[in-house]
């Protein structure tokens, strides 16, 4: 899962953006459609210092998108799980955490018609929160790796702690909602492929 801290015998794993990630790889369409516009900006008379201004407004919004890119992180230790998004962070402490899940991203296909998977986490007031670069893109063994969190979690989160029955209830939903939309996802996929010459 990424870095380990090491801590009271204790591994933390850490899940941060690697320097060769793809992630907001600016694509050949991406440079081809900003290289239209502001041709077009040209083309029709606009002035020098706006084409200029609009080419530069376009490079400053990638690179803060990439900077946010690498910000993001989901990092462990012995308070619980850090999610660092782009604007802020937020610890989830481990008495907090009542389910660890790995969901499919069934609206989508990744790379050789594999469905994308990710790891989220519920809190005690029933909030689904997302793991930055805790998914199957980044991560190979990502089903190890969220093996190895539930363990960390069920030896950190404590001897008091208790599953709350109107957040198992309201996690037990979320799942058959989900089941039933990549059900019906599948069910779309196949009908198509069946339909392919």
């Amino acid at each position: 899962m990424g870095a380990m801290a090491e801590g009271e015998g204790v591994r933390y794993p850490e899940c941060r953006a690697g320097a060769g990630v793809r992630g907001l790889g600016l694509s050949g369409v991406g440079v081809v459609g900003v290289a239209a516009g502001v041709a077009q900006l040209a083309w029709v008379g606009v002035s020098v210092w706006v084409v200029l201004g609009v080419s530069v407004l376009f490079v400053v919004l990638y690179v803060l998108m990439r900077l946010a890119f690498r910000r993001s992180a989901t990092v462990t230790g012995d308070e619980g799980i850090v999610v660092r998004g782009v604007f802020g962070g937020r610890v989830v402490a481990w008495r907090d955490v009542q389910a660890i899940e790995v969901e499919a991203g069934s609206a989508a296909v990744g790379d050789g018609g594999v469905v994308p998977e990710f790891v989220c986490l519920y809190d005690r007031h029933g909030r689904r929160v997302l793991l930055p670069h805790l998914n199957s893109r980044h991560l190979f063994a990502l089903h190890e790796d969220v093996r190895e969190l539930r363990a960390l979690w069920e030896l950190r989160r404590g001897a008091e702690w208790e599953e709350l029955p109107a957040v198992a209830a309201w996690i037990a939903r979320a799942r058959r909602s989900r089941d039933r939309h990549s059900d019906w996802m599948r069910g779309v996929l196949a009908g198509m492929g069946a339909n392919i010459p």
